[in-house]
């Protein structure tokens, strides 16, 4: 039996309150915000100088009012409070760890609003700002882009598992286990995370022609960070939503991925279109998931504005997936299997399969 006093099942062990809450309602938590720095040194480019990144984390706080975070100096948004206090973990001594990529030219409050919903459900929810490739500092795509974010992610994880003492999440984050989400070039970050590779033989025949990926002659720096991918095990799922650039895997490059993948795409993307999400899903490995949305277009997954779905309904949907697939691979959460492999329909506008 469950004890109330202790929350504890005597022949179970620990109950987690976390994994009762429903994954299409608000959690009990409101979504603090805050900032930190991460500096690292990549590798495939010349000169290689230390990269200092912006990591925004929303997490749960029980405050009921503050001041709304301003992103790059220029967006305020209405989802989260700026440097609010961090609410007690749901179960004592660690909170669930979620990551986050933005899209190309974009920023990670982009997405606020699912990030906060994660939050509320107890959630410490991380994201970078990647130097060079923000609404404020990117410009057209370079070759190194495509490796340095996936270089980022890493780096926000070490970050993070490194926290000095004095930080309130200083040793309160499970950084060897966690599931990495990302909007449209975000999404494809999250591939090459998980493990996809880049197609060598496009790569070798695109630079040999004067442009590699972003159209720029490659390096021997950039071919070599190209063959050594940024795979991180630590990851252990991914979300990629409304990705693009298949073309620079390949045909096989996206079976060298061996964690969970759960794709969002909305039917009435102009940018990630459904026949590229197509061809995405043809090239996934077998225990794959995609959810695709009638009605959303690319930014369902972002600031909203579509034309045949409304904002608040678009991020419902996406936060119920979200939630599931990260309660399944972070916390082992059985509870979700009927959303995840689509016997429980989360809204009438979506088509699900797996592999």
């Amino acid at each position: 039996m469950t004890t109330a006093d202790t929350g504890t099942d005597e022949a179970a062990g620990p109950v987690r309150p976390d994994l009762s809450w429903p994954v299409t309602e608000y959690g009990p938590y409101s979504a603090g915000h805050r900032t930190v720095e991460v500096t690292y040194t990549p590798t495939g480019v010349s000169p290689s100088e230390p990269r200092t990144l912006v990591l925004h984390l929303y997490y749960p706080t029980e405050d009921e009012t503050g001041e709304a975070p301003v992103h790059l100096g220029l967006f305020s948004l209405e989802f989260a409070f700026d440097n609010a206090s961090l609410a007690p973990p749901a179960v004592a001594g660690q909170y669930p760890l979620h990551l986050f990529s933005h899209g190309h030219q974009g920023f990670v409050g982009a997405t606020e609003r699912n990030l906060a919903f994660l939050a509320s459900h107890g959630w410490v929810v991380t994201g970078p700002d990647h130097l060079g490739n923000t609404t404020t500092d990117g410009p057209d795509r370079d070759n190194a882009i495509y490796f340095l974010r996936g270089q980022d992610i890493s780096a926000c994880l070490d970050g993070l598992a490194d926290l000095p003492e004095t930080d309130p999440l200083a040793g309160l984050l499970d950084t060897d286990n966690t599931v990495l989400s990302g909007h449209s070039f975000g999404g494809y970050t999250a591939f090459t995370v998980a493990g996809a590779q880049w197609d060598a033989t496009k790569l070798e025949s695109d630079c040999a022609a004067g442009g590699g990926f972003g159209g720029d002659p490659c390096t021997d720096g950039e071919a070599a960070a190209f063959a050594a991918g940024v795979h991180d095990a630590r990851v252990k799922g991914i979300i990629p939503m409304a990705a693009g650039d298949r073309d620079t895997f390949g045909e096989t490059g996206l079976s060298a991925i061996s964690v969970p993948v759960l794709m969002l795409t909305g039917d009435e993307d102009a940018s990630a279109t459904p026949e590229k999400s197509l061809a995405y899903w043809e090239g996934l490995p077998a225990g794959s998931a995609w959810a695709d949305l009638a009605g959303a277009c690319h930014h369902t997954f972002a600031m909203g504005g579509c034309f045949n779905m409304e904002d608040a309904h678009g991020w419902s949907i996406v936060d119920a997936y979200m939630l599931s697939f990260s309660r399944r691979h972070v916390l082992g959460d059985t509870s979700v299997d009927d959303v995840l492999d689509g016997t429980r329909t989360i809204a009438p506008e979506v088509t699900f399969q797996t592999k």
